[in-house]
C-alpha cells in the first residue's frame, strides 16, 4: 500500500483536494479568500495515501522514446517501491499526432480498473496523459515536465522546435486550448518540473505554473537541481516523496 514519510524537496503550493461541483465556475484565483492564492515554498509532509489496495500507474515516455531511451527503469522502480504496479505504455510516434497517442493510451487504460488506475507521463507523455485524463477521469494524474504545446504556447516557441515536430503535429497542438481542456480534469493531479529544466526551457516551467493555478485539485513541485530528465536522481527523490 502506498505510504509517505519525510519531507519533500520543494512544494510550491499545497491545496486541499476538493472535487469540482458540476456547474461551478472555471478554475481561477479566489476572490472570496485571497489568502488561498498565496504561493508558499516550504517542506511538505503530506502525500497521496491509499488504504484501498494497489494502484496501477500507466506511464507514457517522452517523444520518440522507448523504455531504453533513458533510465526509465529507475523511474519505474522508484514508483514500484512505493507500492504501485507500473505499466510502461510504448507509443508509436512515427507519423502520428496527439490524438493518435491519446488513443493508444486509452486502449491500454480500458484494460484496467478505472478506480485503481493512475495516468502518468514525462514530457510529451505527460501531455498525452493529460489529454486522456479529460476523457477517462483516472483516480490520479501525474504530469512530469508537462509539455508546453497548447494553442497559447505555440506562438512563443522557437521555429527550430516547431520544425522538429513537423507541420501536422504543430497544427494539431494549435487546436488545444488549455484553459478549456483543463476544466474537465476532476482528479488529483501531481505536477513536477526541474529547477534547471525551467531555466533552460522557461515554457515548461510556465506551463507547470499555469496548470497548477488552473487545476484546482493539483499540487506543484519544483525539483531542485533537476533538468529535463525524469530519471534524474533529484527528480526520482522528489517523486518518491510525493506519491
Amino acid at each position: 500500500m502506498p505510504v509517505n514519510c519525510g519531507p519533500i524537496a520543494q512544494l510550491v503550493e499545497q491545496r486541499p483536494f476538493k472535487p469540482r461541483v458540476a456547474g461551478s465556475s472555471p478554475a481561477g484565483p479566489s476572490t472570496k479568500n485571497p489568502s488561498r492564492n498565496t504561493v508558499t515554498i516550504e517542506p511538505f509532509f503530506g502525500s497521496f495515501c491509499y488504504s484501498d489496495g494497489m494502484k496501477t500507474v500507466l506511464f507514457v515516455p517522452g517523444f520518440q522514446e522507448n523504455i531504453d531511451s533513458r533510465n526509465y527503469k529507475a523511474t519505474i522502480g522508484t514508483i514500484t517501491e512505493k507500492g504501485y504496479e507500473v505499466k510502461f505504455v510504448p507509443i508509436n510516434w512515427k507519423r502520428t499526432v496527439i490524438s493518435d497517442w491519446v488513443k493508444q493510451l486509452e486502449n491500454e487504460y480500458d484494460k484496467h480498473d478505472a478506480k485503481n488506475t493512475i495516468l502518468a507521463g514525462f514530457s510529451y507523455g505527460s501531455l498525452t496523459a493529460f489529454m486522456a485524463a479529460i476523457k477517462r477521469n483516472p483516480v490520479e494524474l501525474w504530469l512530469f515536465s508537462f509539455s508546453p504545446y497548447f494553442s497559447d504556447d505555440i506562438p512563443k516557441m522557437k521555429k527550430s522546435w516547431l520544425q522538429g515536430i513537423g507541420k501536422r503535429r504543430t497544427e494539431a497542438f494549435r487546436q488545444l486550448n488549455f484553459k478549456q481542456l483543463s476544466r474537465s480534469i476532476q482528479c488529483k493531479t501531481l505536477i513536477l518540473y526541474g529547477e534547471k529544466e525551467a531555466k533552460k526551457y522557461p515554457l515548461i516551467g510556465n506551463r507547470a505554473e499555469i496548470a497548477h493555478k488552473t487545476i484546482q485539485t493539483s499540487k506543484l513541485i519544483k525539483v531542485p537541481n533537476a533538468g529535463h530528465d525524469v530519471s534524474d536522481f533529484n527528480y526520482l527523490a522528489s517523486i518518491k516523496e510525493a506519491i
